[in-house]
């Protein structure tokens, strides 16, 4: 059962969230727009805080996923592989061998989101074998059919969240692909990593999370980008 002062901390994360995401949109289509575009990595920072404040989290897996999704941007920046040939500017902070620092937590976001909202999807269906407590006592072999299933749909969201990001990168210039153009590659990409990342997740049986919190973040970033 969860109790009344997890209601009220996950009803205060949403709203946070609402708030910052609102004054950024309204931020970024004024006349400061330069400015509001430049807070861009700290309302990264600020959402992954709220949205992991007093949760169960996994730190050092998600320290491992954070590298390793930096280890691919860095692979793509330099070689064109696997997303297609792009740039990072200047707009999402500090960057390190020219990709941001923020840019992993932005995978680790969207990756956390997209494994909640899946889990408690596939836990409502009429199916105990989706079920944590079925699943407990499972080895690695019993288990894998599911987590695949599960790691798809979870790739398959966070590339329906990148398919709707990617026209709005350049305009907000955060990131410019060559001759302007999105690579069918890169959603491959997206698809191949979201899912192995999220696989992980479940076999590895990360400690689950707040997924209220979780779905509205992805609501709140859909609705940030679709009306921008």
């Amino acid at each position: 059962m969860i109790s009344v002062k997890k209601l009220n901390l996950n009803s205060s994360k949403i709203i946070l969230l609402v708030l910052i995401h609102l004054i950024g949109f309204l931020g970024i289509n004024s006349g400061y727009r330069l400015f509001f575009l430049s807070l861009s990595s700290i309302n990264l920072l600020i959402s992954a805080f709220i949205i992991f404040f007093n949760e169960k989290i996994p730190y050092g897996l998600y320290l491992a996923l954070y590298l390793s999704f930096y280890g691919v941007e860095w692979l793509g920046v330099y070689s064109g592989w696997p997303f297609g040939t792009y740039f990072y500017a200047e707009t999402l902070g500090i960057k390190v061998f020219q990709i941001p620092l923020i840019i992993g937590l932005n995978w680790l976001l969207l990756l956390h989101a997209s494994q909640e909202i899946i889990t408690k999807f596939l836990e409502n269906l009429p199916l105990k074998a989706f079920r944590d407590d079925e699943n407990a006592k499972n080895g690695i072999r019993e288990q894998f059919p599911k987590a695949a299933l599960k790691a798809f749909l979870v790739a398959a969201l966070m590339l329906l969240i990148d398919y709707l990001i990617e026209p709005h990168a350049a305009e907000l210039d955060y990131w410019h692909w060559f001759n302007n153009v999105i690579p069918m590659n890169n959603y491959v990409a997206w698809l191949l990593i979201g899912f192995f990342s999220s696989l992980i997740l479940s076999l590895a049986k990360s400690p689950r999370s707040s997924f209220s919190v979780a779905f509205s973040y992805l609501v709140i970033l859909i609705m940030f980008f679709y009306f921008l």
